[in-house]
C-alpha cells in the first residue's frame, strides 16, 4: 500500500492543498479525485464560488424580506408575532444555507438542521419556479423581476441538493464524514415542521403574495402540499437504504 502525500499550504491564501485541489479558506477539508460531480462541488467550495454564494443568499434574505414581505408583515400577519418563522419562506431558507454551509464547511453535525434546511430550499425553490412558469403561461409579462426570481430560485433548489448530498456522502467532509448520512427522525419533524407551515399559508390565509388572477390558488395550494409529502418520501427512503459507503 503506497501513502498519499501529506497535505501542504499553497502560496496563496493559505488554503490546505491536496494533490491538485485547493480547498475552501472557511473550512478546511480533505478531498479525493473522483468525478464531475466532485469537481463541481469542489468547485462551489473554493474560497471565491463560496463567498460569492454567501453574499448573494444575504442579499436575497434581506432583499426579499423586507421588499416582497414588508407588506405582509404589516399586513396580514400585523402583530401576529407567532407565526413569523413561517412567513418569509425563500428568504428565510437562503439565509438558513448560509448556516448550513458554514457548518458542513465546519465539520459540524447538524444534521436535523441540514434536513429541514435542505427540504425548505428545495420545496420553496420549486414552488416559485412552478409560479413563473404557470405565471408565463398564462398570459402574465416576462419582466426582469420575474426572470431574476425565476433563476435566484432555481438556484435555491441547487442549494437544497447540495445539502442533500453532503448530508449523505461522507466523502472529503473532514470530521463531518462521521454524520452517517439522513436519519428517518430528522426526515419526520422536517416533514412535521412543513406540515405546520402549509397549514400556516394556506389555512390562516398567510401563503405568499402572488398574482392569483392569473395563477391559480388552487395549484399553488395542492403543489405546496405535494412537494412536502414528496419530499418526505424521498428523504425517508434516502435514510433507510443500506449505507455501503462509510
Amino acid at each position: 500500500m503506497v501513502a498519499s502525500p501529506p497535505p501542504v499550504r499553497s502560496p496563496e491564501r493559505g488554503n490546505l492543498r491536496v494533490g491538485s485541489e485547493y480547498l475552501i479558506g472557511i473550512g478546511e477539508r480533505e478531498t479525493v479525485p473522483s468525478s464531475r460531480l466532485q469537481r463541481l462541488l469542489d468547485f462551489v467550495e473554493r474560497p471565491g464560488a463560496a463567498w460569492t454564494i454567501i453574499v448573494l443568499n444575504f442579499i436575497g434574505f434581506v432583499g426579499g424580506t423586507i421588499l416582497w414581505y414588508g407588506d405582509h408583515f404589516l399586513g396580514r400577519a400585523a402583530g401576529k408575532w407567532y407565526l413569523w418563522p413561517f412567513i418569509p419562506d425563500c428568504p428565510g431558507f437562503a439565509f438558513l444555507f448560509i448556516i448550513a454551509f458554514l457548518g458542513l464547511r465546519w465539520g459540524r453535525d447538524w444534521r436535523l438542521f441540514n434536513t429541514i434546511t435542505a427540504y425548505g430550499l428545495i420545496k420553496y425553490g420549486v414552488w416559485t419556479v412552478l409560479y413563473w412558469i404557470a405565471y408565463w403561461s398564462r398570459g402574465g409579462p416576462v419582466e426582469p423581476l420575474g426572470m431574476t426570481m425565476f433563476i435566484s430560485h432555481l438556484g435555491m433548489i441547487g442549494e437544497g441538493l447540495y445539502v442533500s448530498y453532503r448530508i449523505e456522502s461522507p466523502v472529503g467532509l473532514g470530521p463531518s464524514e462521521r454524520q452517517g448520512g439522513l436519519r428517518p427522525r430528522d426526515v419526520l419533524m422536517a416533514f412535521g415542521w412543513f406540515l405546520l407551515s402549509d397549514y400556516v399559508d394556506y389555512g390562516l390565509g398567510q401563503y405568499p403574495m402572488f398574482d392569483t388572477a392569473v395563477v391559480p390558488m388552487a395549484l399553488m395550494k395542492w403543489h405546496t402540499v405535494f412537494m412536502t409529502f414528496a419530499l418526505a418520501a424521498v428523504y425517508l427512503a434516502l435514510s433507510k437504504r443500506p449505507r455501503t459507503d462509510l
